[in-house]
């Protein structure tokens, strides 16, 4: 028992350790929607809902608050209220410059302090409130003031943030803030409860202390913000070749047409146009438009030419107005050493050649050395980014050994490092080629403090693309492709991607011009938090005693402990001894409710296989292990687990080696396919109660009801409403919780794949439609726009879906976001089908 008790109180510091990792220095806490959004769209965060804080003698609570700059910025912080009789309230007005504690004894106000003055606005202040039995402590950073005050007893206390819907303190005023670090004390100063408000289960989060529950409501977790690319700006432009360069320390990014600069300012979200009274820039396929922080100069080049074309921001002219006849190197990269007071081009594409020409210009005169480099294969496409002492890193690209468009072109998975001083180059390392494939952004982000490096990558054999940030772990030599999108529409030179970093934000921006559609480019600006996290990273899981709270009600502490051990120790015997082997006579699969169509298991288990939004595997201590299965054998787990869902009964060797191994001969593809299978099978018992059989010359999954799968699961939901004709709205519920991770496996693009994605695509899309249009749905907005939402995850141009979206936000007053919403619409739609929709915002409105 003893052992046991050790092996539990180790997997909780395990995940306390891994917790502290991801978040130490990384942007966390939960903001508040306002003023901004209707009453029902407000936040609210209530902690240990249907629980009471009990003190005997007194306790306290402290948090950290960033106050946001809004029109209107008056309400609640916080209400606690003793007793339902009683309420201490803290309040912000942003506008008036104050904040005040103010207590409330049965609708009398007792006691009204006020903080004014208060000019940290968004910054991070330490709120902290005292209470015993005769006083009130309110302290604001250094500023402490005392309430006197005797409570008969310190029991019953509730506690919410934001929105209250407390039946005598209830209150719809949320303030604009962020909030995070929340602790409470006994009146020994122990720590009770701390919510950090960082990893999170969707609105429910955890304290790292009791593992009692808080709820939140309509809030935005900052955290995911490293995860999800926001569209900060869209603009179009009437011209193809747009020229682009960033100005990272200034936080700007130039846009030249052949008439205008425009600059967009990251700080305030805001672009400016200036007409150019003389002079062009060169318009290459790419950017041939960089910007010199060191001296403040903005300037186009080409190799061609010795001098530059240089902007003057005084008089918004260039100094030339040169062009090139046909552009040598295309899609080149390009950084400036600021130390040695140089530009640096490499690679680039022109004239059916790829190049490995490297061109230094001295920025102190006009003159080019350009060299052709034989230690790297002619490229373009590629990522780069300053290293260190004259020394360049070069990620990938796209090109042939001779440099020949026509001799076996092809894409690079390498990276080198290239000194350009001594003209001499090395390769760091070869990467695994996925399925599809892959070239990169202009820039590359070197993290030296961590070691890894950023960039931007996209599949450069479609033209309806999507871009993902692509990072390798110098030290361990990894390589990791984050789950969220940007669409793309690649089409080779005329359009153009690029990263920067932004370091007083500490975001990553991504710059993306569109392929243009009869003459017209469109630009998005696109930001992340950094780091980038995966999924896995921000996903708190729910702790045992939390999913079975009615234990806690009726046993002690001591005896759920017990069970709880007990529980996890026999039952990981019981799926040990299930995995013991994997000889295919000694696997076998129960008949009846054991049905594999038929199973239907729960969001919040530990081992999970998520194909929504993304692939990813959680083993049964709840860690993410997709990395540990290579793409051939994900592949193979995949096309065995589509088949087991479809008809029961799995799929034939035969057909795995047609569609896995085409054109290998049978003893290799048999070869191919047990090791991959017996890699999987070494996997499983990780996972949890799964295996991979092979009865009656078929190969099928059985999945064991302790692991939940999002595809079984709305497949088997999504059926199910089919064959009975249900309208069950609790079920619609379910469906568009699932749904709203994603499309189904988007990083993953195969041939044999495609009917299974179209298929379901096609059920949910029908399915939604159908529920939308039922009395009780139609005029629920809110339940309208979550619809809309899932139907537009699976087709962005669906023109039910838009109207239906921007008539729910118009509906509840969101009227701007639904005016957004039409125009993002509207440009993917022209880009698609290079035609307008046949509808306009007014009509729907």
């Amino acid at each position: 028992m003893f052992m046991l008790k050790k092996y539990f109180c180790f997997l909780l510091l395990f995940f306390l350790l891994i917790s502290w990792r991801i978040f130490a220095g990384n942007n966390y806490g939960l903001t508040f929607k306002s003023h901004i959004v209707n009453q029902d769209e407000r936040t609210s965060l209530v902690l240990m809902p249907g629980k009471k804080l009990n003190f005997k003698r007194g306790f306290s609570m402290e948090f950290d608050i960033r106050l946001i700059d809004a029109d209107l910025s008056y309400g609640y912080v916080f209400r606690m209220i003793f007793d339902d009789t009683k309420s201490l309230d803290l309040t912000s007005n942003v506008r008036m410059n104050h904040l005040n504690f103010i207590l409330v004894d049965a609708n009398n106000v007792v006691e009204n302090l006020a903080y004014k003055n208060i000019t940290d606005i968004n910054k991070w202040m330490k709120v902290r409130v005292v209470l015993d039995s005769c006083s009130i402590k309110c302290t604001i950073d250094s500023i402490t003031q005392i309430m006197p005050h005797v409570f008969n007893n310190l029991r019953n206390v509730y506690i919410s943030f934001g929105r209250n819907r407390h039946p005598v303190f209830h209150s719809t005023d949320v303030a604009p803030m962020t909030l995070r670090n929340i602790i409470i004390k006994d009146d020994k100063g122990d720590t009770v409860n701390e919510w950090k408000l960082s990893k999170h289960n969707g609105n429910e989060v955890y304290d790292e202390i009791s593992n009692n529950q808080a709820i939140a409501e309509n809030g935005i977790w900052e955290i995911d913000k490293h995860r999800k690319w926001e569209l900060k700006y869209t603009f179009p432009l009437n011209q193809v070749n747009i020229q682009i360069a960033t100005d990272t320390a200034g936080g700007r990014i130039f846009f030249a047409s052949t008439d205008s600069l425009y600059t967009y300012y990251i700080k305030n979200n805001s672009l400016q146009q200036v007409k150019v009274n003389k002079g062009f820039p060169f318009r290459a396929g790419g950017s041939s438009l960089i910007y010199d922080s060191k001296h403040d100069k903005l300037f186009s080049y080409s190799i061609l030419y010795s001098k530059f074309v240089v902007y003057d921001f005084k008089n918004n002219s260039w100094s030339d107005g040169l062009s090139e006849a046909l552009p040598p190197i295309q899609h080149h990269n390009r950084l400036i050493d600021n130390e040695n007071n140089q530009l640096v081009v490499f690679g680039g594409y022109g004239m059916h050649q790829y190049s490995s020409v490297l061109a230094i210009h001295d920025l102190n005169d006009d003159i080019w050395t350009v060299d052709t480099l034989s230690c790297i294969y002619p490229r373009y496409l590629s990522a780069m980014g300053y290293w260190s002492d004259n020394k360049v890193l070069v990620l990938g690209g796209y090109g042939s050994v001779s440099g020949k468009q026509e001799e076996f072109p092809q894409n690079y998975n390498d990276l080198y490092v290239i000194d350009y001083k001594d003209k001499t180059c090395k390769k760091l390392l070869d990467f695994p080629n996925e399925s599809s494939p892959r070239v990169f952004g202009n820039s590359l982000i070197i993290d030296k403090k961590s070691n890894k490096i950023y960039a931007l990558a996209f599949n450069n054999d479609k033209f309806r693309s999507t871009i993902n940030v692509f990072s390798i772990d110098l030290n361990k030599k990894t390589v990791l492709a984050f789950e969220d999108s940007i669409p793309f529409n690649f089409l080779d030179i005329d359009s153009y991607c690029d990263l920067l970093y932004y370091p007083e934000k500490s975001e990553l921006y991504a710059i993306v011009l569109q392929s243009p559609t009869d003459g017209v480019s469109n630009i998005d600006i696109y930001s992340l938090a950094y780091p980038p996290l995966e999924a896995s990273d921000v996903l708190q899981i729910p702790p045992v005693n939390a999913r079975f709270p009615y234990l806690i009600v009726y046993l002690s502490g001591f005896i759920i402990l017990l069970i709880l051990i007990c529980f996890i120790y026999f039952k990981n015997k019981e799926e040990e001894k299930c995995q013991e082997t994997t000889d295919d006579e000694q696997l076998t699969v129960e008949e009846g409710d054991k049905h594999f169509k038929k199973v239907v298991k729960d969001k919040n288990q530990f081992s999970a296989i998520l194909m929504l939004g993304g692939f990813q595997i959680f083993n049964k201590k709840g860690e993410d292990i997709t990395r540990s299965i290579s793409v051939v054998s994900k592949n193979l787990f995949l096309y065995i687990l589509f088949y087991s869902f479809k008809n029961g009964k799995g799929v034939s060797s035969s057909k795995l080696n047609e569609t896995l191994w085409p054109g290998m001969d049978k003893e290799n593809a048999m070869n191919n396919r047990s090791v991959n299978i017996s890699k999987l099978r070494t996997l499983m018992p990780e996972i949890g109660n799964i295996a991979i059989i092979h009865k009656n010359s078929s190969w099928y999954l059985n999945l064991g009801e302790d692991i939940f799968c999002d595809y079984v699961q709305i497949m088997n939901l999504l059926n199910y409403v089919k064959q009975e004709n249900s309208t069950d709205i609790e079920i619609l519920e379910q469906i568009i919780d699932l749904a709203s991770a994603g499309v189904l496996l988007p990083n993953i693009t195969t041939e044999w794949m495609d009917d299974y994605k179209s298929k379901y695509s096609s059920l949910l899309i029908d399915y939604m439609l159908k529920m939308a249009a039922l009395p009780s749905v139609c005029m629920d907005f809110k339940l309208l726009l979550r619809i809309s939402e899932v139907i537009l995850i699976q087709d962005n141009i669906n023109e039910d879906a838009i109207q239906m979206k921007c008539k729910a936000l118009y509906r509840l007053g969101q009227k701007g976001l639904s005016k957004q919403s039409f125009d993002k619409f509207y440009t993917s739609y022209v880009n698609m089908l290079n035609m307008p929709p046949s509808f306009k915002y007014t009509d729907i409105i």
